[in-house]
């Protein structure tokens, strides 16, 4: 997706608080790092969201971030998935952050990535402790 594009969806997204759904794709949100920034930042006023995918976008640790910042109140969040994205035992942290006040969260992919035997302790402590509602994890091909 060209920045110019990516900047658009975000400015977009910016002025949108009522999305439930997001779904997005096979784009490199690095490659352009300041509209991925901004992309990402968009999702802050998005207190409905329900479902959220951001597969294989290339989510380095900047972006993981940004990404817990932006959705870290957002606690009606059932389902994230983060397939194929190069998560390694560094956004690990990321991702536990992310899911940690998810008390809903009933569904969490983060299959294809490099988490890694410690990325994987890192989010099984420090993301999934008491999450109860949760009926699917796609963990698989992981190195773990």
């Amino acid at each position: 997706m060209s920045e110019y594009a990516l900047n658009q969806l975000a400015e977009g997204l910016t002025h949108n608080s009522k999305l439930t759904d997001f779904f997005f794709t096979h784009n490199n949100l690095s490659e352009n790092m300041e509209a991925g920034m901004a992309f990402v930042k968009s999702f802050s006023n998005k207190k409905n969201l329900k479902s959220l995918a951001l597969n294989s976008v290339n989510l380095n640790n900047e972006l993981l971030e940004e990404l817990s910042n932006s959705i870290k109140d957002h606690t009606n969040l059932k389902e994230l998935y983060l397939f194929a994205n190069k998560i390694d035992k560094d956004g690990a942290p990321f991702i536990s952050a992310i899911i940690k006040n998810k008390e809903g969260l009933q569904c969490l992919g983060l299959s294809n990535n490099k988490l890694n035997k410690p990325g994987a302790i890192d989010i099984a402590h420090n993301g999934l402790q008491g999450k109860t509602n949760l009926i699917k994890i796609s963990i698989e091909n992981n190195c773990i």
